[in-house]
């Protein structure tokens, strides 16, 4: 069964560049069950839940404000997200100022 959890330090460093300074972005597959993070082919964490391996990817792309590429079973892209902290932070305010509205606050 799939582990969870980094597999190895390298897990947090730096994504790699390509030539020109492009950022190369992450992805989160799955495989046999498990879903795994994967920078530039290789696997950098092996997670039981597609939430987890998203969580563990976002991570490395706030590091590196690359962005987070998800693929579904049958290997299509799902979703992008947003690897910069400065969305992360819009997202965040957003959710707390419609949650106030939604209570009538605002």
């Amino acid at each position: 069964m799939a582990k969870t959890g980094v597999e190895n330090s390298a897990a947090m460093a730096p994504a790699p560049v390509l030539p020109g300074g492009k950022l190369i972005d992450v992805y989160v597959v799955p495989k046999d069950g498990a879903w795994l993070v994967r920078v530039r082919g290789g696997v950098r964490s092996t997670h039981k839940t597609r939430d987890q391996a998203i969580n563990a990817a976002m991570k490395i792309a706030h590091q590196t404000e690359c962005n987070v590429v998800v693929r579904g079973e049958d290997g299509r892209i799902k979703e992008r997200l947003s690897g910069a902290l400065v969305d992360a932070m819009m997202l965040k305010m957003w959710k707390r100022l419609y949650a106030r509205h939604q209570r009538g606050e605002i």
